[in-house]
Parts: C-alpha cells; sequence; structure tokens
C-alpha cells in the first residue's frame, strides 16, 4: 500500500523511532539485526564469542582456520547430498562444485594432519633424544684396557 502525504520525503532526516521503523543492530560483516526481533538473542551472542575465539586460535595456528572450514564444508555437502537425494534428480552444477571444493578441502586438511603429526613426532623424538643418550650412558661397560703401555 502506498503512503501518502509528504512523510516519505521527510524519510531521511527522521530516526528509527519517529518512522516507526524497529532499531537495528549493525553487524560486522555490514549487515544489521532486529534489535529486539525474533531469535534467542543468547545464541547470536554464543556465535560472536565462538568467532572471536576461533580468530584467537587462528593466530596461534593457522591450521585452524583450514578445520573450521573443513566443518562448515561438511555440514554444508551433506546437507546439499541429503536435499538432492531427496528430489531424486540430477545434482546442479553449483552442488557438485561444492562437493568438489569439499574433496579438495579435505585433502588439505588430511595433508596438514599428516604433516602435523610428522612434526609433533619429531618434536617428541628429539625432545627426548637427550635422556635417552643419558640413559645408554649409564649403560655403557667401563673400558679395561688390556695392556699397561709402556
Amino acid at each position: 500500500m502506498a503512503r501518502k502525504g509528504a512523510d516519505n520525503l521527510k524519510r531521511g532526516d527522521q530516526t528509527a523511532e519517529e518512522r516507526d521503523a524497529p532499531s537495528l543492530v549493525q553487524q560486522p560483516h555490514g549487515g544489521a539485526l532486529l534489535k529486539n526481533g525474533p531469535g534467542n538473542v543468547h545464541l547470536f551472542e554464543q556465535a560472536r564469542e565462538d568467532e572471536k575465539d576461533l580468530r584467537e586460535r587462528v593466530k596461534e595456528d593457522p591450521d585452524v582456520a583450514l578445520e573450521a572450514i573443513h566443518v562448515d564444508l561438511t555440514v554444508w555437502t551433506r546437507a546439499l547430498v541429503r536435499r538432492g537425494a531427496r528430489t531424486k534428480g540430477l545434482p546442479d552444477t553449483s552442488i557438485m562444485n561444492v562437493i568438489r571444493e569439499f574433496r579438495q578441502t579435505q585433502e588439505a586438511v588430511t595433508e596438514a594432519r599428516r604433516a602435523k603429526g610428522a612434526v609433533v613426532e619429531a618434536a617428541e623424538f628429539f625432545g627426548t633424544l637427550d635422556e635417552r643418550v643419558a640413559e645408554l650412558m649409564k649403560l655403557k661397560p667401563e673400558v679395561v684396557p688390556v695392556a699397561e703401555p709402556v
């Protein structure tokens, strides 16, 4: 239904309360959410805290970002495959692209895990090397000379 009168012309000069618009909360990505809108505010705050926590962990270890992407792609790919199974039709090109991306990400995650395992194994080996050499030195027999030097 169209508005009547000159209120529409003054809309840019009015605050949200004056024009009966809901209050918005600006989001980091540029969008906005209703301040007291539908949904659970607690879950929204928890999601923001989880995102901050993930950023801190990524600063310490960049492989955490790859793991997080892998988790998201796993969920999305599973949902797409299930939706495709319900329709019983040929998969869409975009769905196949997501599945290809998922496979590539999974290979990268597997390689990163394998490399991290090798690094941890090497660190453990060299970390305990001194202790093992010290234990072997205790077991070394005393050298007994065959004859006294002349």
